[in-house]
């Protein structure tokens, strides 16, 4: 099959000899999207689920997405349990919550988890106030604010093979009220509190 050529639904559409293209030649077509500077695919025939998005239309967010490291030696499952593992918030994180465990305002659905989490991380007095959970099997999401400013941030990793993963990080704040190297600061302080918690 060298230099064979394939179109976007699976079929062959080029030999790479010039013979005729063989009618049954196909490969099998994963959905795909393009959304937040990636090209998402979905590990099936159709997708599950609908890709997990912010409450705020992109038009008017400051956003960029960047690989958060090169590898972990870890499955993707791992760090999305610690998610919903509050014991692990308090006591990895120090995290003190500024409400009850969040356990009684977890919202289940078939392909998500999300619930609210407000506290202080004891170490830094970082605030936050979010929204956040797991979509699919392999993405984080939040969306809230940090410091009282809203932030947004998605992590999808990808398995790159046993105990072996990658992440992506979506990071966006509002445009509004500040001009674009105070936006492009706060990113990066964010990113930086997500790469923490990551190496914790």
């Amino acid at each position: 099959f060298h230099h064979w050529e394939f179109g976007g639904d699976g079929r062959c559409v080029r030999t790479g000899s010039g013979d005729p293209v063989p009618p049954q030649a196909r490969v099998y077509r994963f959905p795909t999207a393009e959304r937040w500077g990636l090209v998402w695919a979905f590990n099936g025939e159709a997708p599950l689920y609908e890709l997990p998005d912010f409450p705020v239309p992109a038009a008017e967010l400051h956003w960029k997405t960047v690989v958060m490291a090169e590898r972990y030696a870890l499955d993707p499952w791992v760090f999305l349990c610690n998610t919903l593992d509050f014991n692990h918030l308090k006591v990895v994180h120090r995290l003190r919550f500024e409400q009850d465990d969040p356990d009684a305002d977890i919202d289940w659905q078939p392909h998500a988890v999300r619930y609210r989490l407000k506290g202080t991380r004891l170490d830094t007095g970082d605030r936050t106030d979010y929204r956040l959970g797991i979509v699919g099997t392999n993405v984080f999401w939040l969306t809230g604010t940090l410091n009282e400013r809203p932030m947004h941030f998605m992590m999808p990793f990808r398995s790159l093979g046993p105990r072996s993963s990658t992440a992506y990080g979506i990071v966006a704040t509002d445009r509004g009220g500040i001009d674009v190297a105070q936006a492009d600061a706060l990113l990066e302080r964010f990113l930086a509190f997500e790469h923490e918690i990551l190496r914790e």
